[in-house]
């Protein structure tokens, strides 16, 4: 799995030590790469000789003995440039696919520590939604003030903090499943699955499921899942299809009847 600027999962994958072992190499090695000083490769240093010894004959009329030896320490120069920062960009490139590999590989921890904080963020969004005391907007918020207010402003924190889990879910499962499993995942996401285990989306709010959908969270919407009691993080592709298969099985079942003809109806 590719780097990311999400801090919920960057933190996720910090709890596992492999993963964070090999990010901690890639990261100085990145460092070194940027650090590294800029100088003209073996044949730009070459070149810059060899114009410098012309320049000095149009002027002078007098050829540099001693450009030679100038051009091939240049050049030799120029040469250890070049391979150690070839070898230091094989090395990063290494680290970059050794921690990504880890990363993929230990996506069950990373899901898991990202559970933890789903229901840590869903434990303290419900206590603080039971103390808005039925206020649903900002301005409601605001006019009661006190805790109300509080209230609020603690759950517009904890907004972010979910769509950032939700994101990371997804990505995590992605960047561990195939081309087909990947597209199925990108369908279910888009249909509302993947927050509420056991629940079709069609029994799903209008705000809820709108919010699912298009990914963007607001108050009423987190205190109705924090809420809800069915909320979940899935451990793996399986869990999002076995809770599609679930939620579904209604509708296969419930479809026209097929009347199968046998031998003996067709004499």
């Amino acid at each position: 799995m590719r780097d990311t600027t999400n801090p919920e999962l960057t933190a996720a994958w910090a709890t596992v030590p492999e993963v964070a072992e090999a990010q901690a190499r890639h990261e100085e090695l990145a460092k070194l790469r940027k650090d590294q000083p800029a100088r003209l490769g073996a044949d730009a240093a070459r070149a810059a000789v060899e114009s410098e010894a012309w320049e000095t004959f149009r002027d002078t009329g007098k050829w540099p003995s001693d450009v030679g030896k100038r051009a091939a320490k240049a050049w030799i120069d120029g040469l250890e440039h070049e391979a150690a920062s070839r070898a230091l960009y094989s090395a990063e490139q290494r680290a970059q696919y050794e921690a990504e590999g880890l990363r993929d590989a230990r996506s069950d921890d990373v899901l898991a520590h990202l559970g933890r904080r789903l229901a840590e963020t869903l434990t303290d969004a419900a206590e603080h939604g039971e103390a808005l005391n039925g206020v649903s907007d900002a301005e409601g918020a605001i006019q009661a003030g006190g805790a109300v207010l509080d209230a609020w402003r603690a759950l517009t924190a904890l907004v972010p903090v979910y769509g950032r889990l939700r994101a990371a879910q997804w990505d995590v499962l992605h960047a561990v499943s195939g081309s087909d499993d990947s597209a199925k995942l990108s369908k279910w996401r888009r249909e509302g699955y993947g927050h509420l285990r056991g629940v079709n989306p069609e029994d799903i709010t209008f705000d809820a499921l709108s919010a699912f959908q298009a990914d963007a969270y607001t108050v009423p919407v987190l205190v109705w899942v924090a809420n809800h009691g069915d909320a979940y993080m899935p451990e793996g592709f399986g869990d999002v299809e076995d809770d599609v298969l679930t939620t579904t099985a209604d509708e296969v079942s419930d479809g026209p009847a097929v009347e199968y003809m046998t031998y003996e109806s067709r004499r």
